[in-house]
């Protein structure tokens, strides 16, 4: 079977606002965290090897760069969600023309704005993950 690399370019990324997607529109990238697992110790001193047992999973935080417009309303909903203790989002990216989609779910973090000098004003944004992200070939249901 011939093995085809999916190129980045025209994927979107969406986030859920009430019961609806929305684009979310001026994103330059979307970064996947590698999800982790702690190991705990529990050797004894007598035990004379390391000995562990497994943690919890980690998955991480999902970012992506934002460049950021505040007057659209999107943009307005992740910089108010961001800021707000314990809130909980859920986006997808669609992969370049549809062919895959991933969703995840988390704590969604602001984006902190950059001012530069001829630049436009950018943020990475965050989304702090609860669940392992989900792989798909349909589009996912809000």
């Amino acid at each position: 079977m011939p093995w085809t690399p999916t190129v980045s370019d025209g994927s979107k990324v969406f986030i859920k606002i009430s019961t609806a997607w929305q684009e979310v529109r001026g994103a330059e990238d979307f970064q996947f965290p590698q999800p982790s697992v702690a190991d705990i110790p529990t050797g004894e001193l007598r035990d004379g090897v390391a000995k562990f047992t497994t943690g919890k999973v980690d998955f991480g935080t999902a970012t992506f760069t934002l460049m950021i417009d505040p007057t659209d309303t999107v943009h307005q909903h992740i910089l108010s969600t961001g800021v707000t203790p314990g809130n909980s989002s859920k986006m997808y990216v669609e992969w370049n023309g549809g062919a895959a989609f991933t969703t995840v779910t988390g704590s969604l973090i602001a984006p902190g704005p950059s001012f530069q000098k001829d630049q436009v004003v950018k943020g990475a944004v965050g989304l702090r993950l609860n669940a392992a992200p989900v792989y798909g070939t349909t589009t996912p249901t809000p």
